[in-house]
């Protein structure tokens, strides 16, 4: 996993350029579309399953909306996973110190 693999090399070095978090931004856009395209595929598996199955109509229909709300959750999670993990990395959220001219007061910053 892309992820982990990346925070156990930055956590160990402790310094990434700018170049680096390119490229780590790079694949870690990569690996959530692969991600999230598995996913949906996954899930689309399990709705046609069921779909073909002998339940009532109304069985079927909140067994998918669950699967669908579960789908959204995991979904998010992946994206919030990501998001997590390119924020640790940006030079712009050090610890604190800003390295930008860009104030920030309250502000969640989306990479």
């Amino acid at each position: 996993m892309i992820i982990n693999d990346t925070n156990n090399y930055y956590q160990q070095n402790k310094i990434m350029n700018n170049n680096d978090y390119i490229q780590f931004q790079q694949e870690l856009i990569e690996y959530v579309l692969q991600k999230k395209t598995y996913l949906h595929k996954k899930y689309e598996y399990f709705l046609e399953k069921l779909s073909l199955s002998d339940k009532s109509d109304l069985h079927k229909l909140i067994l998918s909306k669950r699967l669908l709300s579960r789908l959204i959750r995991e979904s998010n999670k992946i994206l919030n996973d990501a998001q997590k993990c390119s924020t640790d990395y940006c030079s712009c959220c050090d610890n604190g110190t800003e390295k930008s001219n860009v104030k920030r007061h309250n502000v969640k910053w989306l990479h």
